[in-house]
């Protein structure tokens, strides 16, 4: 992420589908000095959507994850190689957004809903949020593969999609954009881990000081977020002005 810090700090790679608001205790602890002080500093890489993170992970291309666990715990279930080691977000700061015409969830049936996966993330939190009205994929709606939540904004607004759950804040640039809020995730999933800590366990077992330092230092960066919300913003407009 940053090496200003010189090459004496071991650098870990960490998947993501993309950037985002929620990688905040990432930055934090970047910004701070809480990866330094444990002699590391962190590199965040795309990958575009759930199933290509996993896919990174199990294949060896990043060490360590941070984005849906699903596909991880599949495949320990299955007798692979990969961990979920840590939680990261426990609620899922998301909406379902929706198309001016729509007022209520009862009438997305027949509804076109974006996702970035079939298997893993939101696709099975949008399923808990239809099941409760009653409606089942693929006989009352249809998943479209529309990518992340960004390719998922542009698609709401090219009319492509009828819906979609959406990510803090592009819920709330929908909702100023005139685009309804049929209700949020957490209404429907209270207890979800929406994002976790991933890794494969013969890097872990290899590197596990470096693992531990890297969890420490998250950890830190969460209580920043918790304890100055104000300087946390600063940082993730800082991170996003760069980015743009």
């Amino acid at each position: 992420m940053d090496d200003r810090y010189g090459a004496s700090l071991y650098e870990i790679e960490i998947g993501i589908v993309v950037p985002a608001v929620i990688y905040a205790p990432v930055w934090l602890a970047d910004q701070r000095g809480f990866l330094r002080d444990e002699g590391l500093t962190v590199r965040l890489r795309s990958f575009g959507s759930t199933d290509a993170t996993t896919a990174a992970l199990r294949d060896g291309v990043v060490p360590v994850t941070i984005g849906s666990p699903e596909g991880s715990i599949a495949n320990a279930l299955n007798g692979g190689d990969l961990r979920l080691v840590s939680g990261f977000v426990n609620r899922p700061p998301l909406s379902m957004i929706a198309q001016p015409r729509y007022h209520s969830m009862a009438e997305l049936r027949g509804a076109r809903l974006g996702t970035t996966s079939l298997k893993e993330g939101t696709c099975h939190l949008m399923e808990k949020m239809m099941a409760a009205h009653g409606m089942r994929q693929p006989a009352d709606f249809q998943f479209v593969m529309a990518g992340a939540h960004p390719q998922r904004w542009e698609a709401l607004k090219a009319g492509t999609l009828d819906a979609a759950i959406q990510l803090v804040p592009f819920n709330y640039i929908a909702g100023e954009s005139g685009f309804p809020n049929l209700g949020d995730v957490d209404e429907y999933v209270p207890d979800f881990l929406f994002c976790a800590v991933c890794t494969r366990l013969n890097w872990a077992n290899e590197n596990r000081d470096r693992l531990v330092g890297l969890l420490r230092a998250l950890r830190r960066g969460v209580e920043t977020l918790h304890d100055d919300p104000s300087g946390a913003a600063a940082v993730v407009l800082d991170k996003n002005e760069h980015k743009s």
